[in-house]
């Protein structure tokens, strides 16, 4: 039986929904992941076994993926996505609320309930290990190169200073002039935010990515001071909570007829239970 959930397909392309923990591609043949199912679904058929890839998700995320059928339609697509034409929204409960860009002030004071906030850093894209896997730049040492498993189990927690500080700035808001540097650009809002019975903040965000940097989501929004739940590897407790992140829309410009389509989920996360109500009232545009 296929984890991956296919929720539309057509002669040009597939939107799928990738369950958390579920790798989208992997360098080992006896490791099931999203492609090699698709593959063996299209075998099955007696069809060509071509999938390209339209973007990633990082295993511990769950959510919507756009790949294409053949090598036009993702040509089509990737210059879409080049173009900015592919808007990737995601859902994120974040360990209190962000701070905002400004850094150094109160939550409540720069931010309102649907407010969008524009976020900005410099990064360093992510370099290749020897099995051609993506790897964040603080990966560059693990073992044969490759990155921890599924939910970042045994990640080596990467220690975040506060925002606005010095370090944080060589760190987090890698200095412009770095070569290699890029721009990660997202903006969010929140949605709702309550507190756990010890007292701490819980904010459920929509973020809107503009550009598709390695991990940028996690990254950018633990350089807030709200690392997403259950992301170790950025500061949040290492409680083995899995991630609480979700790719929940999708919207582009279909690449046989131009007419822009748009596919829209509910996150499956049990974290996001404690948000029901306020996710349900939002899924007609979320």
């Amino acid at each position: 039986m296929m984890r991956t959930e296919i929720i539309y397909e057509d002669a040009d392309l597939f939107v799928c929904y990738k369950p958390a923990g579920f790798a989208t591609q992997t360098a080992s043949a006896l490791q099931a992941d999203l492609v090699s199912e698709l593959k063996n679904y299209r075998k099955s058929r007696g069809e060509s076994d071509y999938i390209g890839l339209i973007g990633r998700l990082d295993q511990p995320v769950e959510g919507l993926m756009v790949i294409a059928k053949n090598p036009r339609a993702a040509g089509k697509l990737e210059a879409a996505q080049a173009k900015g034409r592919i808007d990737k929204y995601y859902l994120a409960l974040t360990q209190g609320l962000p701070k905002g860009p400004g850094c150094g002030q109160e939550a409540d004071s720069l931010h309102r309930k649907g407010e969008w906030i524009f976020l900005e850093n410099d990064m360093l894209p992510a370099s290749r290990g020897k099995n051609g896997r993506l790897l964040a730049p603080e990966d560059k040492g693990t073992k044969n190169g490759h990155q921890p498993a599924a939910k970042d189990k045994g990640a080596k927690k990467t220690r975040l200073p506060a925002p606005g500080t010095g370090e944080a700035k060589k760190t987090c808001q890698l200095a412009p002039g770095i070569k290699g540097v890029r721009k990660a650009r997202l903006e969010y809002q929140i949605l709702d935010h309550s507190k756990t019975k010890d007292g701490r903040a819980l904010a459920l965000l929509r973020v809107h990515l503009l550009t598709g940097r390695h991990q940028q989501i996690r990254l950018q929004l633990s350089g807030l001071g709200s690392p997403i739940l259950g992301d170790a590897r950025y500061g949040a407790d290492p409680n083995g909570q899995p991630l609480a992140l979700c790719a929940c829309q999708l919207s582009f410009p279909h690449p046989g007829t131009g007419e822009r389509i748009s596919y829209e989920i509910l996150p499956r996360g049990t974290a996001f239970g404690r948000f029901k109500n306020c996710l349900e009232e939002g899924s007609d545009g979320i």
